[in-house]
């Protein structure tokens, strides 16, 4: 039916998809195109929150430029949302940096409310706040690197 109103075809599918939630239907854009990128991930998000569990990601078409950025960034709200490491791995690792990998253990200690996981992450300004969102004692506080918010944790505890 999108078809016959070519003007609004693209918008036609991209709202059917996501309505329908039927990642088949993206496949009526070009083959790794943007379009068809963001018709997954799109659909993908709006399933996140209906099907915990259900590994829509993979459905996002691994292409050059935007299809990387938007994969990985469905695997990190995808682990934020069912509060589960395991879905960093499936991150595409050859693209995926050491910031991704925090963002993505970040998401989930943030999620299970674990300031633990914290110490999984590398870089230093994003550790400093995981553990900044999560602290609850004063001694959550002491590894924080950055000494204006190590202040500013030092201020909330209080």
């Amino acid at each position: 039916i999108c078809m016959n109103f070519s003007r609004y075809s693209d918008v036609c599918i991209r709202r059917n998809a996501i309505r329908s939630l039927d990642f088949s239907i993206c496949n009526l854009y070009p083959a790794d195109s943007v379009k068809e990128i963001g018709c997954n991930y799109e659909t993908c998000m709006k399933s996140m929150d209906d099907n915990p569990g259900f590994e829509c990601c993979k459905f996002i078409p691994y292409a050059a430029g935007s299809g990387q950025w938007y994969k990985n960034s469905c695997y990190i709200r995808r682990a934020g949302i069912d509060k589960d490491l395991k879905w960093c791995k499936y991150m595409v690792s050859a693209d995926a940096t050491v910031g991704l990998y925090d963002e993505c253990y970040k998401a989930v200690a943030e999620s299970k409310e674990d300031i633990g996981i914290c110490s999984m992450v590398e870089k230093a300004d994003v550790r400093d706040d995981c553990l900044l969102g999560l602290a609850t004692e004063k001694t959550d506080c002491d590894t924080i690197t950055n000494q204006e918010k190590k202040g500013g944790c030092q201020k909330k505890i209080v």
